[in-house]
């Protein structure tokens, strides 16, 4: 069986291709033929795809924005859309009563990738009707039947075998040709289990998806049952246990600061001390010539400040999560040494904080109570004080063990996992986190296939944290099914 040679799109990619068909379409005369073939022959050169035409570009915004996303189970948020501007068409009466009705919702921001993801939710909203759905959810295979069925897109997640990958989307298990030019999971990264869109034939199928998950499922089994025999304390958490998201803390703020301390301080009166504490950057609010020694200097008087909760220093992991479009975040949190306050007072010696870059999802590493390192070059010495026994390999299990335990798949559960829809965040299971910071949205790329975050509107003081039970989903380890 020959191998194709395919464009590879992710999510995002599939999000970012539809936003721009959506904006030109939404600033359109009808009237205007000219200018309906110029936006088809724009973006069939800007998007190197040959089955554009004026006649299906809103079939393909709709197919792309609605399969992308589809298999994710993401929850819908309308509060976040308030601030926010959208609109887009509807011509079929099974969407909406009536035809070519704009719906838009006030506010800037209608070029953000943000829109495109407002864009899917209210489409899933709107598409209740089974008759809807499915002329939705099969916009691309028509326009492929269209053209003849030469060129289609497949969507499912991309699998890897040895040196070879492999597409698994509904029907078949397609083997695809990688070429570095044509992956987009990352700045010049690529990572396996990317819930991707592939351009090409479904001619070279390999083998049915069944038979390649079986592969996956035993290999990925053995592993989890092996470390979950020898490492108890990494057993799920109990219903009782919880974690909390916090962004918009800015290290060098100190009301920011005082609001996450209140965060601390009720869960060391209380007794409801969390789990794990996610902060998502960036870490600094304002600009500074020297960001290395500024971000050095406010995470150690952050960890100092932790160090006065006994209780939470004790019992909780806390996560730091830099922006993974911020060059300088991104770059920066790598080259910082471990804290001294880790290991110089009594109390945070042996404290769970874990730091990682989202830039380098194959370096992750997280290790008993200690702070992570990020580079192979850190790597070895820690390796070598802390988990001598133990390789790269089996460290990134752990943290699939650890954390990703509780921000994994429940596969087609769609109700199962949905979370605090007023806080507004939605889990679901590719490598790349996206996290709406207060007004601006960010995309963080590739953090592993563990846990991917989505839209949810946080910001201080209006929504400074949020927190979730684990009795309000269920806990699935990733690839069973």
């Amino acid at each position: 069986m020959k191998k194709g040679k395919w464009s590879f799109f992710t999510k995002t990619h599939c999000l970012v291709l539809a936003n721009d068909a959506a904006r030109l379409l939404d600033n359109l005369p009808e009237s205007d033929e000219n200018t309906l073939n110029n936006i088809a022959v724009r973006y069939k050169e800007q998007h190197k795809t040959s089955f554009v035409t004026k006649e299906n570009l809103q079939q393909i915004i709709d197919g792309l924005v609605f399969k992308a996303v589809e298999r994710t189970d993401c929850l819908l948020i309308l509060d976040y859309f308030k601030n926010k501007s959208f609109s887009f068409r509807t011509t079929d009466k099974a969407l909406d009563s009536t035809p070519e009705k704009k719906t838009s919702f006030a506010g800037d921001g209608a070029t953000s990738n943000g829109v495109l993801l407002q864009r899917y939710f209210l489409l899933r909203e709107m598409a209740q009707d089974t008759v809807a759905k499915k002329r939705i959810g099969n916009s691309l295979s028509l326009i492929a039947e269209a053209h003849g069925g030469a060129e289609v897109f497949l969507f499912g997640l991309l699998k890897q075998i040895g040196n070879t990958f492999y597409l698994e989307d509904e029907k078949d298990t397609i083997q695809v040709c990688i070429e570095p030019e044509t992956v987009f999971s990352g700045p010049g990264v690529f990572v396996p289990n990317t819930f991707v869109a592939v351009r090409g034939s479904r001619e070279e199928t390999v083998f049915r998806a069944r038979e390649f998950q079986n592969i996956e499922v035993d290999s990925l089994k053995k592993t989890i049952d092996k470390y979950d025999k020898e490492t108890p304390e990494t057993q799920p958490l109990s219903e009782d246990e919880h974690v909390l998201f916090v962004s918009g803390v800015f290290l060098d703020c100190n009301t920011a600061i005082a609001r996450f301390e209140e965060i601390l301080s009720a869960a060391e009166e209380t007794g409801s001390i969390p789990y794990a504490i996610f902060m998502f950057g960036p870490f600094l609010g304002s600009e500074e010539e020297d960001k290395y020694s500024k971000l050095k200097h406010c995470l150690g008087l952050f960890l100092k400040r932790i160090e006065t909760y006994p209780a939470v220093t004790k019992k909780t992991k806390i996560v730091l999560i830099p922006a993974g479009e911020d060059p300088f975040e991104t770059a920066l949190l790598p080259r910082l040494p471990i804290p001294s306050p880790l290991y110089e007072t009594k109390n945070m010696k042996q404290s769970p904080v874990c730091i990682f870059s989202v830039s380098n999802p194959l370096k992750i590493v997280l290790f008993g109570r200690n702070i992570t390192l990020f580079t192979k070059k850190c790597f070895k010495k820690v390796v070598e004080k802390d988990i001598s026994r133990r390789t790269e390999t089996s460290i990134r299990s752990v943290f699939e063990s650890i954390i990703g335990q509780f921000f994994l798949s429940i596969g087609d559960e769609r109700d199962s996992f949905l979370l605090n829809h007023t806080d507004g965040l939605a889990l679901y299971p590719v490598p790349e986190v996206v996290v709406f910071c207060d007004d601006n949205t960010q995309f963080y790329g590739n953090v592993s296939d563990v846990f991917c975050l989505c839209p949810g509107k946080f910001s201080m003081p209006d929504y400074p944290y949020f927190s979730l039970s684990f009795k309000e989903f269920k806990i699935r380890k990733h690839g069973l099914r």
